[in-house]
């Protein structure tokens, strides 16, 4: 990740390799010990609180009661998986749940790299090094999405292979 964020860096704000590299580090340092924490933090409290507003309003006590809660658990469920099943369909579950994390963590490190590594260029680079950020993580977490879209496609193929296969 650095390699490749220390590249586009480079390439984009025409800095050094050794500068590209040194800001890549400390940013994806930062990124990785504050901003992705504070991600999933917040995506556990999201998912808390959908669950505990979803049984309030549709009266329930599990999400099992209700198909919509079952969804939305699904979706919001991510940060906590809990216990998984052994049915074919934890490992799907386990891709989606890595597919919505991944989007969260892109905005936090977006913006946890941006605050981070602005301070590492003058007044008038700090604009460039903002849209750089974009560019960066969509190159690095779009290659994370293109590796859970297919641990997803292998997962819904061998649900579907194992779904028909004799006990």
């Amino acid at each position: 990740v650095v390699l490749i964020e220390s590249f586009i860096i480079g390439s984009f704000l025409k800095t050094g390799t050794k500068q590209s590299l040194k800001v890549s580090f400390w940013t994806n340092l930062g990124s990785t010990l504050i901003g992705i924490p504070l991600a999933w933090g917040l995506a556990l409290l999201a998912e808390l609180a959908a669950q505990y507003l979803g049984m309030k309003v549709f009266q329930t006590r599990t999400l099992e009661e209700n198909p919509i809660l079952m969804i939305i658990g699904f979706v919001t469920g991510s940060a906590w998986l809990g216990p998984l099943d052994h049915s074919v369909w934890a490992d799907f579950r386990i891709g989606v749940a890595g597919t919505v994390l991944t989007v969260l963590f892109f905005f936090a490190s977006v913006y946890s790299e941006n605050f981070i590594g602005r301070r590492f260029f003058p007044d008038k680079q700090k604009p460039a090094f903002k849209r750089c950020c974009w560019y960066t993580n969509g190159a690095t977490y779009g290659l994370v999405l293109l590796a859970l879209l297919v641990y997803i496609l292998v997962s819904w193929s061998a649900t579907r292979f194992t779904a028909y296969m004799p006990s």
